[in-house]
């Protein structure tokens, strides 16, 4: 029910082909922590996005994507976490993603956070 995933210094990740595919199959998963801090040449979050959509029963999730320097968009983040109907908290770092240019594409999927 809990899965901790730790790439955090992986400096030549660029893509996480496959990821998203794998996570979609762990429907019981409730608690979910990704680290991908310190990825400096990620910068494709599109197959984490799309599988983390599938995970109905998660509750919990930490995303750590801080000093993913090539990091320039996450909109589709927000499309997956406004389908996460039991999330009830939120930790998500951003810090230093210089590319990242905006966070608007993740309202839609806050409302029904009780802690972010």
């Amino acid at each position: 029910q809990r899965l901790s995933l730790d790439l955090g210094g992986c400096s030549s990740l660029t893509a996480l082909h496959g990821l998203g595919g794998g996570l979609a199959k762990l429907q019981a998963l409730k608690q979910l922590a990704l680290y991908f801090n310190g990825c400096a040449q990620l910068m494709d979050l599109s197959s984490l996005e799309s599988g983390l959509g599938r995970l109905v029963n998660l509750q919990r999730l930490s995303l750590n994507l801080s000093c993913c320097l090539q990091l320039a968009t996450i909109s589709k983040l927000g499309q997956a976490l406004a389908g996460l109907q039991a999330l009830q908290r939120l930790s998500l770092d951003c810090s230093t993603c210089w590319k990242l240019t905006s966070l608007s594409g993740l309202a839609g999927g806050l409302g029904r956070l009780q802690a972010l």
